[in-house]
């Protein structure tokens, strides 16, 4: 584990796996506001604890929507999905979510100091 943000998601560096990409495609990268450090590199996946079930997270490509578009509006059927509402219009970037992180942090501690 590289980096951890709220809602059990994690930034991780593979090991191992060399072929990887070949079997399961390009994974991209992740912009540095969303993982919080650069260069990504082809050794670095971000993973979610989904209930206890880890998964790989990789960027939307173009076709990922357009297949998305062609669900919703050209065969109407609904889209499922589902949200960890680690990012909102307060809270835009990493930078934003990890000042909300600290800020906890400090008051949890000094919420300890108080009462104990």
């Amino acid at each position: 584990i590289v980096s951890y943000f709220p809602q059990r998601i994690f930034v991780c560096r593979r090991v191992g796996a060399a072929r990887l990409e070949e079997v399961f495609g390009h994974r991209g990268s992740v912009h540095e506001k969303v993982s919080g450090f650069a260069p990504w590199g082809k050794e670095h996946t971000l993973i979610a604890d989904i209930q206890g079930v880890l998964m790989e997270l990789r960027p939307m490509r173009r076709s990922d929507w357009n297949t998305l578009y062609d669900q919703n509006v050209v065969f109407s059927e609904a889209l499922s999905y589902l949200s960890l509402d680690m990012f909102t219009h307060k809270k835009p970037d990493w930078n934003s979510v990890m000042e909300e992180v600290e800020w906890t942090r400090k008051s949890r501690a000094a919420m300890k100091s108080v009462s104990g």
